[in-house]
């Protein structure tokens, strides 16, 4: 199915594994219609996945196509005022990120581990946004930690007891 999105995107059999990992989830731990949020670099997991399954995107970041940029900025600042802008930006994305999550409760929130596109060998999009603090804030203290799932590490907001 995401070959017919993405006609020259050819998935390896680790690739097929790794997706159905977690379209699984996906499917068993949230119901049509419902938010879930999948943090990536890349265009190819989150959107053919939300589409398939029938799950609505729970953030505006369908892709955090930004977050190379911003770690390339970050790191190749040509003087202190770049490098504390690229800081700036990365610290302000993790805000925005928290603020849907309080907003939208979204079910499960996946964030990309291994092999992310457009990143150094060994990036993780999880380690990024703990290093800016997202774990600290107010959104992910309603969420339990389920455990990895393919290339992703996933979140599952916790049941609110009454």
């Amino acid at each position: 199915i995401a070959a017919s999105f993405y006609p020259n995107y050819v998935l390896n059999h680790e690739d097929w594994t790794n997706r159905n990992a977690v379209r699984d989830l996906v499917l068993s731990d949230s119901q049509k219609g419902d938010l879930v949020i999948i943090l990536s670099t890349g265009n190819s997991e989150a959107y053919p996945l939300l589409v398939e399954t029938d799950r609505k995107a729970g953030c505006r970041f369908q892709s955090l196509f930004m977050v190379p940029m911003l770690e390339y900025m970050s790191a190749h600042a040509n003087s202190a005022t770049q490098k504390m802008y690229a800081e700036q930006q990365e610290v302000r994305l993790s805000d925005e990120l928290d603020w849907d999550i309080c907003a939208n409760q979204p079910k499960l929130i996946l964030f990309k581990v291994k092999k992310v596109q457009a990143c150094v060998s060994g990036f993780s999009v999880l380690r990024f946004f703990q290093e800016k603090g997202l774990f600290a804030k107010e959104g992910m203290r309603g969420y339990k930690y389920i455990g990895p799932c393919g290339d992703f590490e996933a979140w599952r907001l916790k049941e609110k007891t009454k």
